[in-house]
C-alpha cells in the first residue's frame, strides 16, 4: 500500500514554515516562519522580559498568534502532502487549464482569463498559466500587465522551459509598444 502522506514535511512543520520550504513553497514557508518567530518572540517577551503593564495581554496575544500559525501550517501541509487531496488539486488545475485554453481558442478571452487565474490560485507561479495570461493581456492591449506576467514567469520558470516563448512574447510586446506611438501620431 502506498503512503498517502509525506512524513518529512509533516515532521518539519513542528517549526512553522519548514515543511512548506521542503515542499518548494518558499514564499509561503518564509512568511509562516516569520509569523511564527514573531509570535514566539512575543511570548518570550511577555513571559520573561517584560515587567511593565500589559504583560499578560502581550503573552496571550502572542500565544494566540503562535497557535494560529501553527494550526494553519499543519492543516496546509497536510493539504499539500496528502495524496488524495494532491490528486484532487491536480485534477482541478488541469481542468481549469484545459477550459482556459479552449476559451482562448474560441476567442472568449474573458472566460479564458478567469480559468487561468483560477489555475494560478491553485498553483501560484504556474508557468503555462502565466504565459497564457501574458498573451491575453497583450491581445487586449494591457502591455504593463503582460510584462508583469512575463516577469513572474521568468522568476518561476527555473528550468527555463518557457524561455523561448517568453522571449518571443516580450519581442511582440516591444513591437506593439513601438507601433502605438506611431499610430497615436496619425
Amino acid at each position: 500500500m502506498a503512503r498517502n502522506i509525506k512524513i518529512v514535511p509533516l515532521l518539519l512543520s513542528v517549526v512553522a514554515g519548514m515543511g512548506h520550504l521542503w515542499e518548494g513553497k518558499d514564499l509561503k514557508g518564509l512568511a509562516l516562519f516569520a509569523l511564527f518567530a514573531a509570535g514566539m518572540a512575543g511570548v518570550l517577551e511577555g513571559l520573561v522580559l517584560w515587567a511593565g503593564p500589559g504583560k499578560t495581554e502581550i503573552t496571550v496575544i502572542a500565544a494566540i498568534v503562535v497557535a494560529g500559525v501553527w494550526c494553519y501550517t499543519f492543516i496546509d501541509i497536510v493539504r499539500l502532502t496528502y495524496g488524495p487531496w494532491r490528486e484532487k488539486i491536480r485534477l482541478r488545475r488541469s481542468e481549469h487549464l484545459r477550459r482556459g485554453i479552449l476559451s482562448f481558442l474560441k476567442g472568449e478571452h474573458a472566460a479564458a482569463e478567469q480559468e487561468l487565474l483560477a489555475n494560478l490560485r491553485l498553483e501560484p507561479g504556474d508557468p503555462e498559466s502565466l504565459f497564457r495570461l501574458a498573451v491575453l493581456c497583450r491581445l487586449k492591449g494591457d502591455l504593463g500587465r503582460a510584462r508583469r506576467y512575463l516577469r513572474a514567469l521568468k522568476r518561476t520558470d527555473t528550468d527555463e522551459k518557457w524561455a523561448w516563448e517568453r522571449i518571443a512574447e516580450e519581442s511582440l510586446i516591444d513591437e506593439t509598444e513601438k507601433k502605438k506611438p506611431a499610430e497615436s501620431r496619425q
